[in-house]
């Protein structure tokens, strides 16, 4: 998961700035993150309680 959140840190978001406007990258990067990190969140709950070795 912290692999995930560096990439999107570290080449996702640079990387909508350089292509996009400045005003569209901004509204883009604002709305997705909260999904984003919401539903890395949502997964990583799942994949804890559901780990059968942590669970013994």
């Amino acid at each position: 998961m912290v692999g995930i959140i560096l990439f999107f840190t570290v080449v996702v978001a640079p990387t909508v700035f350089k292509v996009l406007p400045i005003e569209w990258s901004s509204k883009y990067v604002r709305n997705f993150f909260p999904k984003y990190y919401a539903s890395l969140g949502l997964i990583t709950a799942v994949c804890v309680f559901t780990a059968p070795e942590l669970l013994s």
